[in-house]
C-alpha cells in the first residue's frame, strides 16, 4: 500500500466518523473537520520520518565505502601470462605476415606449385633435392614474371596467337593468386583477432579473480581502475602491488 492510499483510507473514515456524528447531534456541515486535519498531519509526519529514516540509512552506507583503485597498466606489464600472451600473437602475427608475404612474391606460380614453395619454405633442414627444387620453383617465378613483363609491354598487333594466349594464361594464374591472397589474408586476420580475443579474455579472468581475492581480503567495497578515477571522497587503497604478488604466486 502506498503513502497516498493510506491517507484516502484516513481520509474516508473520517468523512464516516462526520457522518454518523452529523446524524446524532444535527451539526452543520463541516462539523468536525478538526480531527481529520490532525489525522492528515500525523500521517504526512509518519512518512516525512520514514523518507528521512531512508536517507541516513543510505547517507550512512555511503560514508562507510572502502574503495580501491588498481594501476591495470603496471599489472598487466608484470603478469608473466600477459607477457606470454602478448609474445604468442606477435609470433602469430609475424608467421601470417611472412606466409602473405611469400604468396605475393610468387604470384606466378600455379596453386600447386604455390602450394609446395610455401611448405620447403617453413621447412627446417632441407635435403639436397628438395633444396634444388625450392631453387627451381623460385626461378619459375622470376622465368614467368619477365615473360609476362615482355608480353604486357608489347603491343598486341605484334604478338603471336601463341603469345597472346601465354599472356592471357600468366595473367589468368596472377588474378587467381590475387584473390587467393585476399582470401587468405582475410582468413587470417580472423584467426588472429580470435586468438587475441581467447587470450585477453583468459588473461583478464586471471587479473580478476586476483583482484576480488585481494580487495575481500582488504574488506574493500569497490574497485577501480586508477587512470579512470578523477575524484573519490574519503581515504582509497592502491591494491596494485598486492594484486601483482598475488599473480606472481599462481603461475
Amino acid at each position: 500500500m502506498n503513502w497516498l492510499a493510506f491517507i484516502g483510507i484516513i481520509k474516508q473514515c473520517e468523512v464516516n466518523r462526520m457522518n454518523k456524528h452529523d446524524e446524532a447531534t444535527g451539526g452543520g456541515k463541516g462539523a468536525g473537520l478538526f480531527p481529520y486535519k490532525i489525522l492528515t498531519v500525523l500521517a504526512l509526519a509518519f512518512i516525512l520520518a520514514a523518507m528521512m529514516s531512508i536517507f541516513g540509512s543510505l547517507v550512512s552506507a555511503q560514508a562507510g565505502l572502502k574503495v580501491g583503485v588498481i594501476n591495470v597498466g603496471a599489472i598487466q606489464r608484470e603478469f608473466s601470462e600477459y607477457k606470454e600472451a602478448a609474445k604468442r600473437l606477435e609470433e602469430e602475427r609475424k608467421a601470417y605476415e611472412q606466409k602473405l608475404a611469400q604468396l605475393r612474391a610468387y604470384l606466378l606460380l600455379r596453386g600447386e606449385e604455390l602450394d609446395e614453395l610455401l611448405k620447403l619454405s617453413s621447412k627446417a633442414g632441407l635435403s639436397e633435392a628438395e633444396h634444388r627444387r625450392l631453387l627451381e620453383l623460385r626461378g619459375l617465378q622470376l622465368q614467368r614474371a619477365d615473360e609476362l613483363q615482355r608480353l604486357s609491354t608489347t603491343p598486341p598487333d605484334k604478338l603471336t596467337q601463341a603469345q597472346l594466349q601465354r599472356l592471357k594464361e600468366l595473367q589468368a594464374i596472377a588474378r587467381e593468386n590475387s584473390n587467393r591472397h585476399k582470401e587468405l589474408a582475410e582468413e587470417l586476420q580472423k584467426k588472429l583477432d580470435n586468438l587475441s580475443e581467447q587470450l585477453r579474455s583468459h588473461v583478464e579472468g586471471r587479473i580478476k579473480e586476483a583482484v576480488a581475492e585481494v580487495a575481500k581480503r582488504e574488506g574493500l567495497d569497490l574497485v577501480l581502475d586508477y587512470n579512470a578515477v578523477y575524484f573519490v571522497r574519503g581515504e582509497v587503497l592502491d591494491i596494485t602491488s598486492l594484486v601483482i604478488k598475488r599473480l606472481s604466486k599462481t603461475k
